[in-house]
Order: C-alpha cells, then structure tokens, then sequence
C-alpha cells in the first residue's frame, strides 16, 4: 500500500488530498484491504510523501512510523467480535487530508461494501499544500464524498454501488473519516447495526437512519426483502449537494435483483 499525494477534481473543484492507494502513482480508489476472516495481513506501507507519517492502527492502539521514500511493515489481525480495523494518521490534518482506511475481514462467501465518507473545505486543502498551518476554526466544508467519488445529477458514484438480491446477507462497512457528523438514511429497507468501534447503544437496532460519530466505524447487516434501486444518503442537506447543485455528494445507491 502506497501514501500519495494528488488531486480529485470534483466538477469545476480540484482538491488537494493524500490518500492510501494500491499502485505508486495515485489514484482516486483507495486502499481498504480486505482479507479473510481468520488470516492475518502483513501489511507494507510505502511514504511516496516528503512527509513523515505516524499511521496509528486501532487493533493495536499504536503507530507505525513510515519516513519520507521509505516503507514500513505491520501485521493486522481480527479483534475479536470486530470485523474491522480502521488505521490512519495519528496527525489530524494528514487524517483530514485522506489518510484515514480500515482493514476489513470477511468470510469467504459474504457480500461486503466499504463506504469511506469526507467532507473537505477546498480553501484549506489548498492552503495547506501551500505551506500553511491549518485552521479548522472557519472550516466550511464544500466538497462531500464516497470512496473519493461524488453521485451527480447525471451519473450515480460507482464505487458507492451495492449490489445483491433479494434475501442476501449483504454487510456494509461504513467509516466517517471527516470532521463532522453524518446521518446516513436508507431508502427501502431496514439495516441491523452489527457493530462500532465506539461505544454505540444502538448495536443490534434495526434502522433505516442512524448517525455516525467523527472517527467511528459501524458495520451495518442488511437483508433485503424486495428487489429495488434505492438512494442511500446523508441527512444533511448540503452534503447531497455538488457545486451549490442537488442532487450530489454523499448518496450511495442499493441495486437488488429478484
């Protein structure tokens, strides 16, 4: 796995991110491992920054120092009852930037989808790519995200697309990498909350909406009981907007089949 640094142009926006990536060069599609429920992953992470990076991983609750142009290694494993290991900077601003992941660990036979939601303030991410000190204090976010991808009036994000049939056992991961609080709703059905890796009442609640905290991770079941097109997105009104413009932003979409 590669740390780089590049820019996601969102319609007339170009946003300066870094991002975990599988290739040297970066890439829109990031870097969320998933590997089988019993294995344990050796993991290698390669700075393509000039940047020293702290990457802090929860299963351990410590860092993995990575130096500029060099790699690291680190073995993950599952903690028990948790599907999920989230791994990020441990520096807030590289977190915002885009280093922020998890490490998903599945049965061979399930049908699992990772959901990495952000919201970026254009204006800071530039600032910081200009040598500044970020100030979080007049954050205005404009830019709202699914796997670094947008849903638009003319095209649905692709990397946000469920896809199963009716009576699957569909498990969804979804990881709050911003700043801000999201309320995610579901359209069509009901999903059981399975886990978090905060402390969360509502583990266990079937829900169509429920919000996710800053930082936290909740796995989501969902068994679909009629076959549909459904949105799935944040309560929020501005962050279902693109340039001003709704629909946009975070919305994901649910395809069942008969």
């Amino acid at each position: 796995m590669f740390i780089n640094r590049g820019i996601l142009q969102i319609e007339n926006q170009l946003v300066k991110v870094t991002q975990f990536n599988y290739n040297t060069i970066f890439d829109t599609v990031e870097a969320y491992p998933s590997v089988g429920a019993a294995d344990t992953l050796m993991l290698t992470i390669f700075n393509n920054t000039s940047t020293n990076q702290s990457i802090f991983f929860e299963h351990t609750n410590s860092a993995k120092e990575v130096n500029p142009k060099s790699f690291a290694k680190v073995a993950v494993w599952k903690m028990p009852g948790k599907r999920t290991v989230p791994f990020y900077s441990a520096n807030k601003t590289q977190k915002y930037l885009g280093l922020s992941s998890a490490i998903i660990f599945n049965n061979s036979n399930e049908k699992a989808f990772f959901w990495n939601l952000r919201e970026y303030d254009e204006s800071i991410n530039q600032q910081y790519f200009e040598g500044a000190n970020l100030n979080f204090s007049n954050y205005i976010p404009d830019v709202f995200t699914i796997n670094s991808k947008v849903h638009t009036i003319y095209k649905a994000n692709q990397m946000a697309m469920v896809l199963g049939n009716v009576g699957d056992s569909i498990y969804i991961d979804i990881l709050n990498s911003g700043l801000m609080f999201h309320s995610v709703h579901f359209h069509g059905y009901h999903v059981k909350i399975i886990e978090s890796n905060k402390s969360n009442e509502m583990i266990g609640w079937d829900k169509d909406s429920f919000p996710i905290d800053p930082g936290e991770l909740i796995s989501v079941l969902l068994v679909p009981h009629q076959p549909g097109l459904y949105p799935v997105h944040d309560h929020n009104l501005k962050a279902v907007t693109i340039g001003g413009n709704y629909p946009g932003g975070m919305i994901a979409m649910l395809k069942i089949e008969p």
